[in-house]
């Protein structure tokens, strides 16, 4: 139904992860109490205010350990993929 997602990863409050959106589908920009949908840069990001499991328990971050599905400020197209920005440090080293 896109109503919740699973989490692969480490996600807190207060941050900007992008939305990477299966071919030809669109979202709706919103805002309400779990977070917001917005645009930056042509792209489109999701922001969460706060964490809230299906079963309404509040979180302060999730991980890929959860098993509760969290909730999303508006549903989202299936195969829809949250994804964190990867800084310089957290890539691989170069082997010589």
């Amino acid at each position: 139904d896109g109503e919740y997602f699973m989490c692969k990863y480490k996600i807190v409050p207060d941050e900007d992860i992008e939305l990477v959106l299966p071919q030809n589908k669109e979202v709706k920009q919103i805002e309400n109490d779990i977070g917001k949908i917005f645009k930056k840069d042509g792209k489109n990001y999701i922001l969460f205010k706060k964490i809230v499991t299906k079963s309404n328990k509040e979180l302060s971050s999730v991980h890929s350990g959860n098993l509760n599905p969290i909730l999303l400020p508006e549903s989202l197209p299936p195969f829809t993929i949250l994804r964190k920005p990867v800084d310089e440090e957290s890539k691989n080293p170069k082997f010589s």
